[in-house]
């Protein structure tokens, strides 16, 4: 089903687990929402079943000869306003390390097919304004930096708009994709860009990286965007619907980044609560849990050894019914990422918009 508005904000793939600690979004807590079992799904958007089927809700408002979902005013949302959307912020969160680089390769292949999914349907048909970015999973702290580790475009939560791994030329015009560039060149762009040079220690010896996809995504939505660089302003929009897709093969392994507690000198400090994450990225979104969508390409939630992704998983049962799980392990990624799309198309149709 296709709804009147969308806007994807970010894709996320990783694996890790931890132990609750101190938490730094205390204040940007503004909502939370109840969870399912995502854990079962495999390459399906989650549900409470874990049976694959999407749980996106409502169809109400539906053409029966076209199949489009129209806007419709819910008396049930706030001051009755109509919901739906018409723009889509896309974020990939991608794991950098040295293991990860068939699984990129699986990813940029995918991704171009998707790319034209969502010209030929939701451009093409509603009119959908979307964006996307590109970031790493890798939080390697400002000190090293100086020190010789990767900490340019792509790291630290800034948006990746420089050649990747692979030798291209397609790079976007800014630092982030347009989705009104068309669909060949958005899936060029992405090819360029989302295959990610491997991690590097502060000697530049490749390593294994600080898989924190959480992390990352709150450092690329929040400290780059009000800091002095302010690097990511205005990729994140608050009229759209906010998409994270995480790809990664180990769990999240997030901590709250200060200047006495990072995960490469003497660390890793206290692992962040997933539920802070959660609670920062609807307090971003106006406080409306259904404005946020979250898809993750990663291990299962146990039993796949060093892939396990518990704290992802709990992640995702806190965007739930708005989430969606696939196989890191999967030879192709086509599938998963149309599933998610759908997910999002669903998601589109419940978005609230904000006030004024």
């Amino acid at each position: 089903m296709v709804c009147n508005r969308l806007v994807i904000a970010g894709i996320m793939v990783t694996g890790c687990t931890g132990s609750d600690g101190p938490s730094p979004f205390d204040s940007a807590a503004t909502a939370t929402m109840g969870t399912t079992n995502a854990s079962d799904a495999t390459s399906s958007p989650t549900t409470a079943a874990g049976t694959g089927q999407s749980t996106g809700s409502g169809s109400d408002g539906v053409d029966e000869d076209t199949g489009f979902k129209f806007d419709l005013e819910d008396p049930d949302s706030p001051g009755g306003v109509t919901m739906g959307c018409d723009k889509v912020d896309l974020l990939f969160v991608i794991d950098d390390s040295g293991s990860m680089s068939d699984n990129q390769d699986k990813l940029t292949a995918a991704f171009p097919g998707m790319a034209q999914t969502i010209d030929d349907t939701l451009v093409a048909q509603q009119g959908i304004d979307y964006r996307i970015g590109v970031i790493s999973s890798n939080i390697t702290d400002e000190t090293m930096c100086l020190l010789g580790a990767l900490c340019g475009p792509g790291y630290l939560g800034r948006l990746q708009h420089d050649e990747g791994r692979v030798p291209c030329s397609d790079v976007p015009t800014g630092r982030w994709i347009e989705g009104s560039e068309g669909a060949a060149a958005v899936g060029d762009q992405f090819t360029c860009i989302a295959s990610l040079p491997q991690a590097q220690d502060f000697n530049g010896i490749p390593e294994g990286g600080s898989e924190a996809p959480l992390e990352a995504t709150r450092m690329a939505l929040v400290d780059r965007v009000a800091d002095a660089e302010q690097y990511n302003l205005g990729f994140l929009r608050d009229d759209a619907l906010l998409v994270l897709v995480l790809v990664t093969d180990e769990d999240d392994q997030s901590v709250w980044m200060t200047a006495t507690n990072w995960p490469l000198f003497g660390g890793p400090g206290s692992i962040a609560p997933v539920s802070d994450f959660h609670d920062m990225l609807v307090g971003l979104k106006g406080g409306h849990p259904e404005n946020l969508v979250a898809v993750a390409i990663s291990g299962p939630a146990s039993g796949g050894g060093e892939t396990d992704a518990p704290r992802i998983h709990a992640f995702l049962d806190l965007v739930a019914p708005n989430s969606y799980w696939a196989d890191i392990s999967g030879s192709d990624y086509s599938t998963p990422l149309q599933e998610a799309l759908e997910l999002i198309e669903g998601s589109c149709e419940n978005f609230i918009p904000p006030a004024g």
